[in-house]
């Protein structure tokens, strides 16, 4: 895969998976948002002629030449190591897991797809060096340098992210665009009694012909 499918498959991953499993908006925050755009191509950085690894070239040089291309750097292992680092760092400074959380999900997307790729990545790298493919089909998976295919991809993910923005699910999350749309007493009772955080609801009524809205806390709460 090349740097601007990982860039795009990175975000509309990112965004969609940290959204519907984690309640995160990667758009909230400049951070999350830097750090999703980084994470989706820092596997590259052990490959000198990357971005990522210009950006970093010493580091990449190092990395090439002591493991190679996609061995270390596409591996589980560096995957829980770095996360676990970012982790530690944003708990201890602003404790919550935002940010890291984009970056694990961001990291994790570079692998799945050059799973994707014919060469596939060692995903269990430096204990077992056996390429895990997400495309059993040799002839199925990209190619390094297969530009129509490559295109396609781009394309998939272009049109996933716009109908993830037209949806609003990027920017309002997944659980919240979800309640909007079935914004129902049976459905907030069904929350209510699911979640362990306080809901806040912004509710609209009538009464005869007056239309009531306003916000507030559901602090009690029945199907009826």
């Amino acid at each position: 895969m090349t740097t601007p499918n990982h860039l795009a498959g990175g975000a509309v991953f990112t965004g969609f998976f940290a959204s519907i499993l984690f309640g995160v908006n990667i758009l909230a925050s400049p951070w999350t948002l830097a750090t999703t755009l980084v994470a989706s191509v820092l596997p590259d950085c052990d490959h000198t002629r990357s971005p990522i690894g210009k950006m970093l070239f010493p580091l990449a040089k190092w990395l090439n030449r002591r493991f190679g291309h996609r061995t270390i750097t596409h591996s589980i292992p560096a995957l829980v190591a770095l996360t676990l680092l970012v982790s530690l760092v944003e708990k201890t400074y602003f404790d919550h897991f935002r940010v890291s959380i984009a970056f694990c999900l961001a990291y994790w997307s570079h692998l799945l797809l050059d799973m994707c790729i014919l060469q596939g990545v060692p995903l269990m790298y430096p204990f077992k060096k056996n390429p895990f493919v997400l495309i059993g089909n040799p002839d199925a998976r990209i190619r390094v340098g297969d530009y129509r295919r490559e295109a396609i991809a781009f394309s998939v993910f272009l049109v996933w992210g716009v109908s993830l923005h037209s949806l609003g699910l990027l920017e309002n999350g997944f659980w919240t665009t979800y309640n909007r749309t079935f914004a129902t007493v049976p459905h907030l009772h069904s929350e209510f009694r699911r979640s362990t955080d306080l809901l806040r609801v912004d509710y609209v009524y009538k009464e005869g012909t007056d239309e009531i809205s306003g916000m507030g806390y559901s602090i009690e709460s029945s199907e009826s």
